[in-house]
């Protein structure tokens, strides 16, 4: 295979396969070397336009060396004066000119923006591709700057830098219009008109028809005087009831005041009256007021507050009237059924009460050993405590000694109060003191329990040496020859009673109350003192052999006197 010295084409010999390739690559090189234009460095084609100037020059033309130009040799550069060109009228682009000023003001610009502000914060703003400032240096308005805003077609929309459009002011202002109409959701206003009973009232933007729910504040203009009707727009008068369906009554409705009204589809409710009810002054606390359905009313209720009922014998009415809670029936810690007598019932609680002592036959003592003692001597004295116990305080030689037993009369205690001499006698005890007589200055002596001297009686021989018993109400003495008497601890004589000749001997049981002893007939009497001073005879008792056996009798029958 041979290749053209020129281009390098492929030319087949005799013996060569001819390969359609190898012809399509010489037409592809002949197609780009047949069209290569000719230039200075590089055979080719003349172009049309080169043909042209070629064209142009003369016949015979020659190349000449120019080597100055006005006085200029060499590589110079010249002006429109050197070749006689008048510069008038004459231009050039921007980049032909040289020595141009360097800064603005050399071309006489004194207030331009320099190109670092364009775009910048607080400069200008510089334009894009389509002529426009960029959204992006365009500040954007709020509710305290102004900007550019954005339109927004939403009615809930909550932004505050967007502007609503045309259709959704519309839109709103539809609604509100609507709403303003919408007598169900809101009520309207007006002042009514017309006569009392007979109302009227007029409403903007008018209603069309009368509908379920539909509500109306008015005022009245005239108070009414029973049952009334309203008539809205001229849509024709309704009934106005109040909550419970009774007519309003007579000064239900007052003038100047605003009442709501609200339609249930037949008739003209009043909402809120709240003067429906059936309570009557009677029924309300004092002073203050309320409304039921004959209006407004005042209570007259009388206020008793907190009340405090002691219980006594009798019933006792409760008073009618308000009671706050805070009142009472008084109570008492000793209403037990232990305080009250076996079988008595006091305010449904059943006594249980028995007497302290009892006896198997009124000779027997052992359960009572004071009943021997208390009336017979002044040696010993006894007092029962509220646990069945007793104390005791006697003369033992010249000590006095205090001593305390159980109910089953097992020794607790003793001790010695004070020691005096053989001229003193134990008398009495009485609200936990000791008296004590003393025989050498015929006085009574008052000692508490721990033997402290509390007070002294004056001299007395008529009186003092005769104490038998110490009470409240002061001292009892035995007899005399000619009265019975009580006297207090400065020898003033409180009750003097004659004495009874044939009874020789008082033994007293409670400060007005005493037995008197005959020796002669072994007979006893239980005496009374009244406050007059007279003596009651209440009872009398015959063949008893002792004072015990006697007081056993008396105690048996009558064992409150225990607790004297």
């Amino acid at each position: 295979m041979k290749l053209t010295g020129n281009l390098g084409l492929k030319k087949p010999e005799g013996t060569d396969v001819v390969n359609i390739d190898d012809l399509n690559q010489n037409f592809d090189i002949l197609d780009v070397e047949v069209t290569k234009l000719a230039t200075a460095s590089e055979a080719g084609r003349m172009s049309a336009a080169d043909k042209v100037k070629l064209d142009g020059i003369e016949s015979g033309a020659q190349r000449n060396t120019v080597t100055s130009v006005n006085g200029k040799t060499g590589a110079v550069t010249l002006t429109s004066s050197d070749v006689g060109a008048s510069p008038t009228g004459h231009t050039h682009t921007f980049a032909e000119v040289t020595n141009k000023p360097t800064t603005l003001s050399g071309y006489g610009i004194t207030d331009a923006i320099s190109s670092s502000q364009k775009g910048a914060a607080n400069g200008v703003a510089s334009l894009d591709g389509s002529a426009k400032v960029p959204t992006t240096q365009l500040p954007s308005a709020s509710t305290s700057a102004p900007g550019i805003v954005q339109l927004n077609d939403t009615v809930s929309s909550t932004s505050t830098t967007q502007a609503a459009t045309a259709n959704v002011v519309k839109q709103v202002n539809d609604a509100v219009v609507a709403h303003s109409a919408d007598y169900v959701k809101h009520p309207g206003y007006g002042v009514a008109t017309g006569s009392a009973n007979a109302y009227s009232v007029t409403l903007n933007p008018a209603p069309t028809s009368y509908v379920e729910g539909m509500a109306v504040s008015v005022k009245i203009n005239v108070d009414n005087t029973g049952p009334s009707t309203i008539n809205i727009n001229n849509l024709g008068a309704k009934a106005i009831k109040k909550p419970n369906g009774n007519d309003v009554s007579a000064g239900n409705l007052k003038a100047g005041s605003i009442y709501t009204l609200r339609y249930n589809g037949i008739n003209f409710i009043l909402q809120g009256e709240g003067g429906s009810g059936n309570a009557q002054p009677g029924d309300v606390l004092s002073g203050k007021t309320f409304t039921n359905d004959s209006g407004e009313q005042v209570g007259t209720m009388p206020n008793r507050e907190a009340m405090t009922i002691t219980p006594t014998t009798t019933d006792q009415v409760i008073p009618a009237g308000y009671h706050n809670g805070s009142g009472k029936v008084k109570g008492d810690a000793n209403l037990i059924p232990a305080n009250i007598k076996n079988g008595v019932s006091i305010f449904g609680i059943t006594g249980t009460l028995s007497p302290l002592i009892t006896y198997s036959n009124q000779n027997d003592n052992t359960q009572a050993p004071w009943l021997s003692n208390k009336y017979s001597n002044y040696s010993v004295r006894y007092k029962l405590l509220p646990d069945g116990g007793y104390y005791k305080v006697m003369k033992n030689g010249n000590n006095i000694v205090y001593e305390t037993y159980n109910a089953a009369g097992t020794l607790l205690t003793s001790k010695v109060v004070v020691t005096l001499d053989a001229n003193h006698s134990l008398r009495d005890i009485y609200d936990d003191c000791i008296y004590i007589h003393d025989s050498m200055n015929d006085r009574i002596k008052k000692y508490d329990y721990n033997g402290n001297l509390l007070q002294m009686s004056p001299s007395n021989s008529s009186l003092y040496s005769r104490v038998n018993q110490v009470s409240k109400e002061g001292f009892c003495d035995d007899s005399n020859s000619s009265q019975y008497r009580i006297f207090d601890m400065y020898g003033n004589i409180l009750i003097s009673i004659a004495e009874n000749t044939t009874l020789n001997q008082t033994l007293w049981i409670s400060p007005r109350v005493a037995i008197l002893y005959i020796n002669s007939s072994s007979s006893f009497y239980i005496a009374s003192i009244k406050n007059d001073g007279s003596v009651q005879y209440r009872t009398y008792m015959t063949g008893v052999s002792s004072i015990q056996a006697a007081l056993q009798t008396i105690f048996t029958q009558m064992e409150q006197f225990l607790r004297y």
